[in-house]
């Protein structure tokens, strides 16, 4: 057999049909069912955990509104404070110089009657 007569009968050869194992659908058709499953699995994975950084980034932001405002609600209450605490000041000031002023007249005492509106 010559040269380009061989090579054309490895040519027919490799072109002649081959009947496919037994089970060989199966398997492919399973590997591609659990390339997919894995895939679907990773996309769910993906978008829960973008769901529960969503979910983490919303109850931060409620927790640091929420401390903004006891922030605020402290804050308001100091300033409450303070201005009571000035007020009672200027208050017992200002009975002490009333008081001073009564003694200065001889008033010792005063007594003081309840009125109905």
């Amino acid at each position: 057999m010559s040269g380009p007569e061989r090579f054309e009968e490895q040519l027919r050869e490799s072109l002649r049909r081959v009947e496919a194992p037994a089970g060989l659908e199966q398997r492919i058709l399973a590997r591609v069912e659990a390339k997919a499953a894995a895939k679907r699995s990773f996309t769910q994975r993906r978008w829960l955990a973008m769901a529960a950084s969503v979910a983490l980034v919303v109850s931060a932001g409620g927790y640091g509104l929420h401390w903004r405002q006891e922030q605020i609600r402290e804050q308001q209450a100091a300033e409450a404070r303070e201005k009571l605490i000035y007020a009672l000041r200027l208050t017992s000031q200002q009975v002490s110089k009333v008081e001073g002023q009564l003694r200065a007249i001889g008033v010792q005492r005063i007594d003081l009657m309840e009125v109905s509106q």
